[in-house]
């Protein structure tokens, strides 16, 4: 039918919904962001409009999604802070699903935090120096002034020969300035894997756009450190941009987590067999989808919730005949707690200290 709207593949639309619990858990740690609900619509939608990007790999195609969770930057492409892309692989003959953070994206993280208050980046073409319109003061206080005709064509202006980036700190009274020549600019875009030995992508296709990401992931390195997003983005972008492999692009954190080892994990599967506590309450208390993702943070709660359960599947067993005694002591708890507990589930159990 002419009318009908183009149709995602089911196996596609697997990939993306498979990112969705990791995703959240990525998001909630890094302070809800962004939202499952719209980051998976505009995922599907930038699928549904781009072939290549079908063709990736599922697991790309999912690590790219988890992705964006973290490094909290949105896929609407109205703020085109993000983007999903498609790369080949000429070494593995397939093709890959990044997340590629746009430069627009790099100065909201920068500015997210509050120690970057402002940043912008600009590319200077040959006629703007010529006619007076880009002049940079050093020394104290640093400043430029760039003033292109609005009027002029980029074919007016002629070619660019370099681009800037200016960030303005928070308490500091004078800007960070960082340039990057156009033989600088090019010796970046050659390093690309994609540009060498295809000359074609965004280096071809945005090359103002990657100009100007280019000069602000070099001058972020001097500005003040936030929570990590920055330059897990720049990462992403670098990976992107093709100066790393497929290996790297892997989902990571906003924040480090330090999970319990495998035999603590197997101590507590144990531990929760015996006190009758089924280990999917556990899944769902901690937002985990098996024993092994458990923070070691939350070892010492998860021992206690498992201690409390099995006490609790004790007193409510327990017969007088023989007799069986619980200690409070033993629990790591008081014996009026203990107590208010017995009296709860009316054990028979005898309570002690």
């Amino acid at each position: 039918m002419p009318n009908e709207k183009p149709r995602l593949p089911a196996i596609v639309q697997r990939a993306v919904t498979s990112a969705r619990r990791p995703f959240e858990k990525i998001s909630s740690q890094g302070g809800n962001l962004v939202t499952w609900e719209r980051e998976s619509m505009f995922a599907m939608q930038a699928l549904v409009s781009n072939t290549l990007l079908q063709k990736c790999e599922n697991h790309t195609i999912r690590d790219a999604v988890i992705n964006i969770a973290s490094i909290g930057l949105s896929l609407n492409p109205v703020l085109k802070h993000c983007a999903l892309i498609p790369r080949y692989n000429t070494t593995l003959k397939i093709y890959e699903c990044h997340c590629d953070p746009m430069y627009q994206g790099l100065i909201a993280i920068a500015t997210d935090g509050g120690a970057v208050t402002n940043v912008w980046a600009e590319v200077v073409r040959d006629r703007d120096r010529e006619d007076g319109n880009f002049k940079y003061f050093a020394g104290t206080e640093p400043r430029v002034i760039h003033t292109p005709d609005p009027f002029m064509s980029e074919e007016m202006r002629g070619e660019v020969i370099g681009a800037y980036c200016v960030a303005e700190i928070t308490g500091s009274k004078h800007p960070k300035v960082e340039f990057m020549s156009i033989e600088e600019i090019e010796s970046v875009r050659d390093k690309s894997e994609l540009y060498k030995k295809k000359k074609k992508g965004p280096w071809v296709d945005w090359f103002e756009e990657m100009a100007k990401k280019t000069v602000i992931k070099r001058a972020q390195k001097t500005w003040p450190k936030g929570t990590g997003r920055l330059e897990k983005a720049v990462q992403l972008a670098h990976i992107a941009d093709g100066y790393a492999e497929l290996e790297k692009n892997k989902p990571i954190d906003v924040v480090p987590i330090e999970v319990i080892s495998a035999e603590q994990a197997k101590e507590l599967r144990d531990a929760a067999r015996k006190a009758k506590l089924k280990v999917e309450r556990i899944y769902k208390a901690f937002n985990i989808d098996k024993m092994e993702e458990l923070p070691l943070k939350n070892l010492k709660t998860c021992q206690k919730r498992i201690n409390i359960a099995g006490l609790i599947n004790i007193l409510k067993t327990a017969e007088k005949d023989p007799p069986v005694k619980v200690s409070a002591k033993a629990f790591g708890m008081t014996y009026a707690e203990l107590e208010g507990l017995g009296a709860e589930y009316q054990t028979k159990a005898m309570l002690c200290e």
